[in-house]
């Protein structure tokens, strides 16, 4: 079964210690959608500085997981960053919501939690 995120990074971190990838995904699965739904409610709300901030902060979760949506991220940072107000990046935010939403299910379901 093919997943949609890559351990491989944490695994290397973690050098068979699997205390330490379980409580990684634990942060993960604490923080991240929480940071996912802040920044949805400062991109609805036009609050660049929270869009920035929440992607900004979601970044590395997101390369360390390997979710492959490392493009759309930075997209939906530097819109913040930059006050990018006349540019839809409505799609990059879909894009980065869905895929750490089924992540985040796939981790459930994988890790027993």
């Amino acid at each position: 079964m093919s997943r949609n995120y890559n351990l491989s990074n944490i695994e290397e971190l973690a050098s068979g210690d699997q205390e330490f990838i379980n409580t990684i995904v634990a942060t993960f699965l604490e923080e991240i959608p929480e940071d996912l739904e802040n920044l949805k409610k400062a991109f609805i709300a036009n609050d660049f500085n929270g869009v920035y901030q929440n992607a900004h902060k979601i970044k590395p979760t997101v390369d360390m997981f390997g979710l492959g949506i490392m493009e759309e991220i930075i997209v939906v940072q530097e819109w913040g960053r930059l006050k990018k107000s006349k540019e839809d990046i409505s799609s990059f935010v879909d894009i980065v919501s869905n895929k750490i939403n089924t992540v985040k299910e796939e981790l459930i379901k994988d890790f027993q939690l």
